[in-house]
């Protein structure tokens, strides 16, 4: 019965990214766009800004401390949206910066149908980041892991990213894509706002 909710569920997200990718890959002067954007964050930003097919979101303050854990102020967020209730959202890739050396981490919010302790592998370019599911709500699981050198470069290398499930009972695995596009200048921009106190 699990199975086939995730089955479900996952065909649902999968299908939006399907048929919405198109709107993720830049036309012509695309990647123009996209830099002119990013460079409009100063150090010090706070508010919202679209770049490519993420949004670069900063408030005044961070969010507290978990534990010895400190999330920077800022957030690159991609969301998956059903094209029928586009206020809900299914699933989110944020990444953001933690503790004093600032190191890019990635967090996972996804549908509560995978456990605590599950690893959920999240790939770009030719290589994967294995991320442990750290807890899970009543609507919600997040998982989550910092970036090493090598990830950080194929992830701001790579076109496109895939999350890949743990198999289900009967031994498949799910995956779904999720656009790159304008994640590098994303970070970069992220850094920084993040250089200086929020104006």
């Amino acid at each position: 019965m699990r199975s086939d909710i995730i089955g479900v569920v996952l065909g649902v997200v999968f299908l939006g990214v399907l048929f919405g990718v198109n709107r993720f890959y830049p036309h012509q002067n695309g990647q123009a766009q996209i830099e002119a954007v990013a460079d409009e964050v100063a150090p010090g930003f706070t508010g919202e800004k679209k770049i490519g097919a993420w949004s670069l979101i900063c408030t005044k303050e961070a969010p507290p401390a978990s534990g010895q854990i400190q999330l920077g102020r800022c957030r690159v967020n991609f969301q998956f949206h059903p094209k029928k209730a586009p206020q809900k959202v299914l699933m989110a890739v944020n990444f953001r910066l933690v503790g004093p050396a600032k190191r890019l981490t990635l967090l996972l919010r996804v549908p509560p149908l995978v456990h605590k302790d599950d690893l959920l592998v999240v790939g770009f370019g030719r290589g994967g980041l294995k991320v442990p599911v750290m807890n899970c709500e009543q609507n919600q699981c997040i998982a989550g892991g910092g970036l090493d050198d090598a990830a950080l470069t194929r992830l701001l290398g790579a076109p496109r990213g895939t999350v890949i499930f743990p198999a289900d009972a009967q031994g498949k695995q799910a995956s779904i894509p999720f656009p790159l596009i304008g994640i590098k200048k994303s970070v970069e921009a992220m850094r920084r706002a993040e250089s200086a106190p929020p104006a």
